[in-house]
């Protein structure tokens, strides 16, 4: 009776060893995976000593073609008719600065009134006709 009622918490201990023992092998066999399939990868990337001149040459012409096909693309950019599009008409008009809100003036023109007023001389715009 006894041995019976032993037997489930053995079961259970076996049971949860063999898990353990399993989630282990498969993260080392997906360890070495991953181990393997960097090494594949370094051993396409990296030219063999015998081969460098060929990797070399290889190398070259990849980059000479990608910079054929980026000269191209800019022949083929400049090469595509716009339409004319007329300049903007300037006209000329008078405002006073103080009239407006300071959250709208800092909003459309990036400055508040006072960096504004910092900022007119150095413009020298009373120089202009």
């Amino acid at each position: 009776m006894l041995i019976k009622q032993q037997m489930p918490a053995q079961l259970a201990l076996l049971t949860t060893a063999v898990a353990a023992s399993t989630a282990c092998n498969l993260v080392v066999a997906g360890f070495f995976l991953i181990l393997v399939d960097v090494e594949f990868a370094r051993s396409r990337e990296l030219p063999v000593e015998e081969d460098v001149e060929t990797w070399a040459a290889a190398a070259l012409q990849k980059r000479r073609a990608l910079a054929r096909a980026r000269r191209s693309r800019r022949r083929v950019q400049e090469a595509e008719v716009r339409p004319y599009k007329p300049p903007l008409p300037y006209r000329r008009f008078s405002f006073n600065l103080h009239l407006w809100a300071d959250a709208w003036v800092e909003k459309r023109l990036r400055f508040t009134k006072a960096e504004i007023a910092l900022i007119i001389p150095y413009l020298r715009l009373d120089e202009i006709d």
